[in-house]
């Protein structure tokens, strides 16, 4: 890296891949790095709500390569369930998409962008001498980045000890929707890809074997796993500063709401967009304090996201009250609406429809 550029992006995943497309639109010369050669597999819900796929339709990118589902249906630990379709609450379709696939498909559409170039299997093992020709430097290389071993970043382990895990399996009988199961010690999403196959994803409380959940749940027996497991962890996890001179993280490597509430992907793409507009104005006008604006914006992006997944959280830990959300949610669509409005970007969850759910 001889040449000076304006930004080098650490990690080719799906904040690392769109914000360099973001990048590339405004004139920013922009170097991604990601120690992978793609595709490659890597542990995720597979979900993509709505808000971020029209995220990618604001990109000009169109359907991601997937199958869209109308909706999301919850089933309790006692076996009855909830279903709330996006339609009825003024919102897009979803997809399932594999990942492997998908972060291929967003590397490609960096790679063709003006101003990109995209190194694969391009490991960055120190900062500073990687980004020496750079004016900023992101990191977007998850949960385990290489920012958090220098200071002053820092990551705090969430209270609960949760893992997550995803495979492929057949046997289950899909249809249009995203079906979440909460179990004991955990829950259980699956979604369908299409092709007779669903994506199966785990989230686990420690201690919890994956077999120990599915079998707890009635519909996965029998099923049979076409890829074995792949595990992330720690879920929810905190990184503290997101911003530090000309240093900027994002994605999972600047910290992740737990996946319960599906935002993943779509939180990863929206706050890429932000990061982009922060970006751009620090390179140009050298205020670093753009920087800054980015982090405060990003903090206010997730807070949502982040109380919402504190509710679900503190309904799916206890098996009683998690079979009595899930019964109000059947009987009160409009308050399902309005929660699953909420997942999709539509603000924060009302204090009276927290209550009510438990209540």
């Amino acid at each position: 890296m001889s040449a000076h550029f304006d930004v080098l992006i650490v990690g080719g995943s799906v904040a690392g891949s769109s914000l360099a497309i973001h990048l590339g639109r405004r004139g920013l010369r922009t170097v991604l790095c990601d120690k992978a050669r793609f595709p490659r597999r890597k542990a995720c819900g597979e979900g993509l709500l709505p808000h971020g796929a029209a995220e990618l339709e604001s990109l000009g990118l169109g359907d991601p390569p997937g199958t869209r589902v109308s909706g999301l249906r919850y089933f309790a630990p006692s076996g009855h369930s909830a279903t709330a379709r996006f339609g009825p609450c003024g919102l897009g379709p979803g997809w399932v998409v594999h990942r492997d696939v998908f972060d291929r498909w967003l590397l490609d559409h960096a790679r063709a962008t003006p101003n990109v170039e995209v190194r694969e299997g391009d490991p960055v093992a120190d900062i500073a001498t990687a980004g020496a020709d750079a004016t900023i430097v992101v990191g977007a290389d998850g949960l385990h980045s290489i920012f958090h071993r220098q200071p002053p970043f820092r990551r705090i382990q969430p209270r609960r000890a949760r893992v997550g895990m995803s495979a492929v399996v057949r046997g289950y009988d899909a249809g249009d929707t995203v079906d979440v199961f909460l179990g004991p010690g955990g829950e259980a999403y699956v979604g369908p890809t299409g092709t007779g196959e669903t994506s199966l994803a785990l989230l686990l409380e420690k201690g919890t074997r994956p077999g120990d959940l599915l079998a707890a749940i009635p519909a996965f027996r029998g099923i049979e796993i076409l890829q074995p497991f792949i595990g992330v962890g720690p879920l929810g996890s905190v990184v503290t500063p997101v911003v530090d001179g000309r240093a900027l993280l994002i994605g999972d490597a600047a910290g992740a709401v737990d996946p319960i509430t599906g935002e993943g992907m779509s939180l990863a793409l929206i706050s890429a967009r932000v990061a982009a507009e922060a970006i751009q104005e620090a390179v140009e006008s050298g205020e670093r304090r753009a920087m800054e604006r980015y982090a405060e914006a990003r903090a206010r992006l997730f807070a949502p996201a982040r109380r919402l997944a504190e509710l679900l959280l503190g309904a799916s830990a206890h098996p009683w009250l998690a079979d009595r959300a899930v019964r109000k949610l059947a009987r009160d669509p409009r308050l399902f609406s309005r929660l699953l409005h909420s997942a999709c970007g539509g603000g924060p969850v009302r204090l009276r429809d927290q209550a009510a759910l438990v209540l």
